[in-house]
């Protein structure tokens, strides 16, 4: 795991920052051993600094905050957070939008004049005039007004940088009014007061040549024969400036632009062994000590076919492929009306058998007539056990009066691929509140709702038990029964059976709706908008992330709507290419028919389905709750 960023704060602690990782070191002092903090806030901050007392960086969501134990968020934004500088009152923060800041607990987006949008800010480093930034982009580096909002002036590789992406935290002014740029290609630095950089580039050229172990003239343009295809060569530099520091790079590029194996580095020699036949280029060039590249040379050269692969060959080779297969052909032919004779007298023979062998099939067929008969007999009979298991399976399912008298506007839009569903609905009242939920179970048919009865049977047992229960601890209880119940262990290959769901509390007296999720998100309209609440990314069973389900709340407002449902829906294949609806669109029938009343809203998705279903069968269970407040 690389480091990429240390940061030492005031007090004298040490974070050791991996970026993409995720993973922060945390030592209170030099002689602490490292303790590694790592939750979802930790992921991709690369940079730290100290801001009114506290330790502060940014990640994908915007500014997280070092609460002493580990990091939480402290302010959102609605870009990547890669640069942040703490600078008298104000925070200055670079992201993947621009140079924002944040004043009073408040974050605002900078308008940059000539702003190119591809532009990404990875550090930011204050200047000794108070007015001005240096600012490290993916694209050279700029002296920035802040009050202007104007680039003074910018600096790329066209004007002798070594490479236009700045790495994070790669600025540094020096007390020598020398500002340090690190690159992914190197270090450079840049005088400030002449605002200039030197630049000498190295002289490169092939200094000897070697085929097949001999030395030869390095001529451009020669053609060799097939077995003359193993080249070395040694290439070198003329500096100005510093010999030891001289840097290559080459490749070997091919017919059909086929290319070698890159390389860059110190390495003055090239292996190229059993180069097949072809045109090729020898590209190479080289760089001095203030990494600037000279220009690219190139060596080409062919080597030739070897006789046994020209097209003269190769169609000899068919012709007498051909003429071996004409007279093995006319030997078949033979062999053919000799075996036909023989067969003509061996259809003789058989006859007589068949005929002996007749009354003996008709009893087999009396015999399989009689087995078609019984397994006729046990299909009925296993039908019958399934729609048996329906009625049970019914029967546990809230009543359409039960959810009426505890949720007045609502709908539900249930559509098993089977007589019995891996899908499932639930709802109960405890102390005046409402639980629901919408739950699609692993698979369908027979083995899905098996697993819905267990899950139905041990919600309805933490409501009557556990007086004012949280969504999120029913999913937590769920999770450890299933798995206690189905002997889970998180063994490989073993069966990781569960649900994807969506648990809802709602307080009628304080109008709030509490939630968890597990997969599955959660919709909710007000006055038109609709805002998704997207899933904690684990199921309800034994799975690689088995952390706490997190709990979240809404403050109810009269009108609101909320919708849970399974994958069923969004998953189906139809319409006039026979893809899948996908989410995006069933959100926007969500919206489109929010305002139509819960039956005619039941109605509008019942019949949107099955028009883009159409003649294609259903893949999946299919279940859908809207409830209006």
């Amino acid at each position: 795991m690389s480091l990429e960023n240390i940061f030492v704060s005031s007090e004298g602690e040490i974070f050791l920052l991996t970026g993409i990782n995720g993973v922060i070191y945390y030592l209170k002092d030099f002689y602490s051993q490292p303790l590694q903090l790592k939750n979802k806030y930790t992921s991709n901050v690369l940079q730290l600094t100290e801001y009114h007392g506290r330790i502060l960086g940014g990640n994908n969501n915007g500014i997280v905050a070092f609460n002493g134990d580990s990091f939480e968020p402290l302010l959102e934004t609605e870009c990547n957070v890669w640069s942040l500088l703490a600078n008298d009152t104000t925070l200055w923060v670079g992201t993947d939008c621009g140079l924002g800041r944040i004043n009073n607990g408040r974050f605002t987006n900078m308008v940059m004049n000539s702003y190119d949008e591809s532009i990404v800010i990875k550090t930011i480093v204050a200047a000794k005039n108070k007015n001005y930034l240096w600012i490290g982009t993916n694209k050279g580096f700029a002296y920035f007004n802040v009050n202007t909002h104007e680039y003074d002036f910018r600096i790329d590789t066209k004007d002798g940088l070594s490479g236009d992406e700045i790495t994070s935290a790669g600025l540094f002014l020096d007390d020598r009014d020398l500002l340090w740029i690190g690159t992914y290609h190197g270090i450079s630095n840049f005088n400030i007061r002449a605002k200039s950089f030197r630049s000498y580039v190295p002289v490169c050229y092939i200094e000897n040549l070697t085929l097949n172990g001999e030395d030869i003239d390095p001529v451009s343009g020669k053609t060799f024969s097939h077995n003359e295809n193993n080249f070395v060569f040694e290439i070198s530099a003329l500096s100005f400036t510093d010999e030891k520091s001289v840097e290559y790079e080459f490749y070997l590029r091919g017919t059909g632009n086929n290319y070698s194996a890159y390389q860059r580095g110190s390495d003055y020699k090239a292996y190229y062994n059993n180069l097949p036949p072809g045109n090729y280029e020898f590209i190479y060039k080289a760089k001095g000590k203030n990494n600037l590249w000279g220009y690219a040379e190139n060596f080409s050269f062919t080597i030739k076919k070897a006789w046994y692969n020209t097209w003269i060959f190769r169609i000899s080779v068919i012709l007498v492929l051909i003429l071996f297969i004409y007279l093995l052909y006319k030997a078949r032919i033979k062999t053919i009306e000799h075996q036909k004779k023989r067969l003509e007298q061996l259809v003789k023979e058989r006859t007589l058998e068949l005929e002996e062998a007749n009354a003996e099939i008709e009893a087999q067929r009396d015999l399989a007539t009689e087995q078609r008969d019984k397994i006729a007999i046990q299909q009925k009979e296993i039908m019958d056990s399934i729609h048996y298991a329906q009625r049970i399976q019914k029967s546990m399912l809230p009543s359409s009066r039960a959810l009426k008298d505890m949720l007045p506007n609502h709908f539900v839009l249930f559509k098993p691929r089977d007589i019995v569903s891996g899908d499932f609905y639930w709802a109960a009242e405890q102390n005046k509140c409402i639980y629901f939920t919408a739950a699609d179970c692993t698979g369908h048919g027979v083995p899905g709702a098996f697993m819905s009865m267990l899950g139905m049977g041990f919600l309805n047992e933490l409501v009557n038990k556990v007086s004012g229960i949280e969504p999120d601890e029913m999913l937590d209880q769920l999770r450890l029964y299933l798995i206690k119940t189905l002997h889970q262990r998180g063994e490989s290959g073993e069966n990781k059976d569960g649900m994807d769901m969506v648990m809802c509390k709602y307080d009628s007296k304080k109008s709030v709706l509490t939630f968890a999720t597990a997969n599955n998100p959660l919709y909710h309209v007000r006055n038109g908008e609709l805002t998704r609440y997207k899933g904690d990314p684990m199921p309800v069973a034994i799975h690689e992330r088995m952390d706490p389900f997190s709990r979240r709340s809404i403050d109810i407002l009269p009108g609101d709507r909320i919708y849970i449902f399974s994958d069923g829906y969004y998953d189906q294949f139809g319409g006039p290419r026979s893809k899948k609806l996908l989410s995006k669109h069933f959100m926007e029938m969500i919206l489109e028919s929010s305002s139509k009343p819960p039956k005619e809203q039941l109605e509008y998705l019942d019949n949107a389905f099955e028009a883009w279903k159409g003649s294609i069968e259903q893949i999946d269970d299919v279940v859908v709750i809207g409830v209006e407040f």
